[in-house]
């Protein structure tokens, strides 16, 4: 069906809220030269939408709510056409919410807050994580719960976050703490003391131990045998990292040369082993050195 586009109007709770002014007008001139190839998809907005259809004499207003294409609406707009092809369905308000999202889901442009304001938007229905992942066809709910945890920042945070100012991660993670905490870690972001992820993860978690423990650290006093036993590791891991580095040359991996190729399984699945207990040493060594640095 044809409809007058100014007789639609864009779905307000539509998730996504930007749009690229340059890749908007490369679409309003396709359409125009070219046509419409999928018709956007519209529901009754509002009795008598009927009158909105071309040809009709009756005079309206906007009629019909966008389920889907508000792009290709826009470009109609930009463009100057009067007219739009469009698909009508009768859907519910909840229904209506979904499918925006599917629509938004496939697209790699939309933010991650977006996403976390139209998750929310369905589960303030009372619909649940976990519900709302198998019908979105998500196979886990993390990705709902990790994007609607972002709406709990401060607001400096998010505008900064909207802005493209703070990567998804730093929002992620500063929206894992408490308001207070929150620009704690802001602050060694800011500073440039969480220019990885794992630092930036280290920071986090050292933040929520603090919270945890009433906001306090209190720094162990190693015994002469502790000390002993930290000399002792970090000289074990000078040996390793010259293992490590003797067995390549030239970015050659003569390490193979020298292990038997009966016994190469086995040696690649004892290095695997001993990576993932390093990564953990590593992750918990950047939370000790973040707690310091805090405590101080």
């Amino acid at each position: 069906m044809k409809l007058k586009t100014a007789y639609v109007i864009p779905n307000p709770d539509q998730p996504r809220k930007r749009f690229n002014p340059e890749s908007l007008a490369e679409l309003a001139a396709s359409i125009k030269a070219n046509g419409l190839i999928q018709p956007i998809t519209v529901r009754l907005f509002a009795p008598y939408s009927r009158c909105a259809l071309v040809g009709d004499p009756r005079d309206a207003m906007p009629r019909y709510m966008i389920v889907a294409g508000e792009r290709r609406w826009r470009a109609h707009v930009l463009a100057g056409l009067d007219t739009i092809d469009a698909n009508l369905i009768d859907i519910t308000d909840g229904e209506r919410d979904i499918l925006a999202i599917v629509e938004n889901l496939q697209r790699a442009d939309i933010t991650p807050l977006e996403e976390g304001r139209a998750f929310q938007r369905v589960l303030d229905t009372g619909v649940t994580a976990e519900e709302l992942a198998h019908r979105l066809g998500l196979k886990q709910a993390w990705r709902i719960t990790e994007r609607t945890a972002l709406l709990r920042l401060n607001r400096p945070y998010l505008d900064l976050l909207e802005k493209g100012h703070l990567s998804p991660s730093q929002g992620t993670e500063l929206a894992r703490l408490e308001p207070s905490d929150q620009d704690a870690l802001f602050r060694l972001i800011r500073d440039g003391r969480c220019d990885t992820y794992a630092k930036l993860r280290a920071a986090a978690d050292a933040l929520l131990a603090a919270a945890s423990q009433g906001g306090f650290f209190e720094k162990p006093k190693a015994s002469a045998a502790e000390a002993k036993a930290l000399t002792a590791f970090e000289a074990k891991i000078e040996q390793i990292v010259r293992l490590i580095a003797s067995g390549f040359k030239d970015n050659e991996v003569v390490a193979l040369k020298k292990i038997n190729p009966h016994r190469a399984g086995i040696v690649a699945a004892q290095i695997e082993l001993i990576s993932k207990h390093l990564k953990l040493i590593e992750r918990e060594i950047q939370k000790a050195a973040i707690q310091s640095e805090i405590a101080a």
